[in-house]
């Protein structure tokens, strides 16, 4: 199965659900485009899907930012992980400038500033 997180604007015209398709796989989009997507909704949707198919399941988007983002709510909501553990498989998972918004909507607080460079 093959997961897309990219919204059509982002497939400039591809039909990636029919090249899975003629591959011999399920495809499943859940268009992640923007913050407001990174959702409860969406993570847990993934989540059902990973834990629910038969098959191993690529989940994908343009650099894996929302799939990390997603994993880590999902991992954090449904799957017993603390939050702080979540934030790391989703750091894993390719999370990165959306980890504030992952934090926020895992309750945790925003990450310490970097101390300045020293001259």
């Amino acid at each position: 199965m093959v997961v897309n997180l990219r919204p059509d604007a982002e497939m400039a015209g591809r039909n990636e659900a029919a090249e899975v398709a003629a591959a011999g796989m399920a495809y499943i989009g859940i268009p992640v485009a923007g913050a407001d997507a990174v959702n409860a909704d969406n993570a847990r949707r993934l989540w059902t899907l990973l834990k629910t198919s038969d098959a191993p399941v690529f989940v994908h988007c343009a650099s894996g930012n929302r799939a990390g983002a997603l994993l880590a709510i999902g991992a954090a909501h449904s799957g017993g992980m603390t939050p702080e553990a979540a934030l790391e498989f989703g750091r894993q998972a390719g999370l990165t400038s959306l980890e504030p918004v992952v934090r926020e909507r895992l309750g945790m607080p925003p990450p310490a500033p970097a101390a300045p460079a020293k001259p």
